[in-house]
């Protein structure tokens, strides 16, 4: 396999790459001559990933010093360095909103090792969002999926099986996304109480309560 260190050079690139992408799109924006401006708004940038894809937003949105507003963190599996720098670094400024969206437990999700990430953040900015009936592919888009590659993912247990389960990670994605947009996170958070009160999810806001807190923020070797 890729030695540690060439997997990290490797990761540490693709946030580089993304970092540059997201600059190069505001600083486009920003200019009134450009044929990009007014179509983005730079003060409304919000950053989505899935897996090791909310790893790579997480390091980028760090890198990008506030120009990010908001992260969206599906089933994160972060890497060990993804880790190191919520917990070392002055990371993310409370003006940035970010939410975690998980599913239970898993291999996928390394044990939700989300939470790992989650537990090095403080300040009322963050969420998380346990989907309880969810796995860790109901939060990637189905585009271009067949039935057949559905069934497979089923019976991999990377989708569930409760057809609820997808649309409602989807939806609850969405509806934090809008309430980015508006400024306002008092319906969100109201959805996502409404949907622990029906035991659809288990909503925490703030700081991770000490039940959650793992116990190691170390990740298998493959990750490090």
């Amino acid at each position: 396999g890729l030695r540690r260190s060439t997997l990290n050079k490797l990761r540490g690139r693709a946030v580089e790459h993304l970092t540059r992408q997201v600059t190069w799109l505001i600083d486009r924006a920003a200019k009134a001559d450009d044929a990009l401006s007014g179509r983005v708004n730079i003060k409304q940038v919000a950053l989505v990933g899935h897996s090791a894809g909310a790893a790579l937003c997480f390091e980028a949105a760090c890198l990008l010093k506030g120009r990010v507003n908001a992260v969206a963190l599906l089933d994160a599996v972060p890497w060990q360095r993804t880790i190191d720098a919520a917990q070392h670094n002055a990371t993310l400024p409370e003006s940035v909103s970010i939410c975690s969206f998980r599913a239970p437990k898993s291999l996928y999700n390394l044990n939700s090792a989300g939470l790992k990430l989650m537990s090095c953040i403080n300040g009322e900015h963050i969420r998380d969002v346990l989907v309880h009936n969810a796995r860790h592919g109901d939060f990637s888009p189905s585009l271009g999926q067949t039935h057949l590659t559905s069934a497979l993912l089923r019976l991999l247990r990377l989708q569930s099986r409760d057809p609820a389960a997808k649309d409602e990670c989807i939806d609850l994605c969405i509806c934090f996304l809008e309430a980015f947009r508006k400024g306002d996170f008092a319906n969100f958070d109201a959805y996502c109480r409404t949907k622990g009160r029906e035991d659809r999810v288990f909503f925490v806001k703030g700081r991770l309560p000490k039940e959650l807190l793992p116990t190691s923020l170390s990740l298998p070797a493959l990750f490090r």
